[in-house]
């Protein structure tokens, strides 16, 4: 799955500090789910980040 845009993170954001619903409504009103909402509010508290997390892999095995 794809990460969502950050034109799209910026509108949910918007729409959260204006206060134009609580979480539960904002996750139904841009179609994403409650647990995403959720943890997208909270990293953007901590850390003032939008942006997807990026995904660390190890390097590969060797034989």
């Amino acid at each position: 799955m794809a990460a969502y845009s950050i034109d799209f993170r910026q509108k949910i954001l918007s729409a959260w500090q204006n206060k134009e619903g609580t979480q539960k409504e904002l996750a139904k009103r841009f179609k994403v789910s409650l647990s995403f909402l959720r943890d997208f509010l909270r990293r953007y508290r901590e850390t003032g980040e939008i942006a997807a997390r990026t995904l660390l892999r190890g390097s590969p095995l060797e034989a």
